[in-house]
């Protein structure tokens, strides 16, 4: 590979990066939204179901990225590069490191004090759930994925009446 090459590849990856900091800071701009309002009482009953105390510091994290993945879920592929950095702004965090592992541990806490039969139901698992934890990328995807299909029953329902 040629120097020239190298250097427009580490260009593109510079402004692919740059973007995605940019999306996620305009998500977190229209999180405070109406809809959103709606998304974020959801959020919160479907974590506390989940079994993660609402006095954590991870429970708002949790919620603060299940909102921001909703808003922008091209967010959700670089985690540690995107999404911990902007939920450490919002919190006015210095670490993402510590964003990441209060997530992990709200995580694990809901693997051994949630309802079991709604986590099996949510992330299809059966009942070694005392042996895995979902890693954080997973338990987001599938909280914003179970999140915008309730969202959506929801809004068809209203329709529909």
């Amino acid at each position: 590979m040629s120097d020239e090459t190298a250097s427009s590849l580490i260009t593109l990856l510079s402004q692919t990066e740059r973007l995605i900091k940019m999306k996620i800071q305009t998500a977190t701009t229209t999180c405070k939204s109406s809809d959103s309002a709606g998304y974020e009482s959801q959020i919160i009953k479907t974590l506390l179901k989940l079994g993660i105390p609402a006095n954590t510091k991870g429970f708002h994290y949790i919620k603060t990225a299940v909102l921001l993945g909703i808003e922008n879920p091209i967010g959700m592929t670089s985690m540690s590069k995107s999404l911990y950095p902007a939920i450490a702004e919002l919190y006015h965090v210095n670490s993402t490191a510590s964003i990441e592992r209060a997530m992990r541990y709200a995580i694990s806490i809901s693997c051994v004090k949630g309802d079991s039969q709604f986590i099996c139901e949510l992330f299809l698992f059966n009942d070694s759930l005392k042996y895995y934890s979902p890693t954080n990328r997973e338990f987001l995807a599938m909280v914003v994925e179970y999140i915008k299909q309730m969202h959506t029953e929801t809004s068809e329902s209203l329709i529909a009446s």
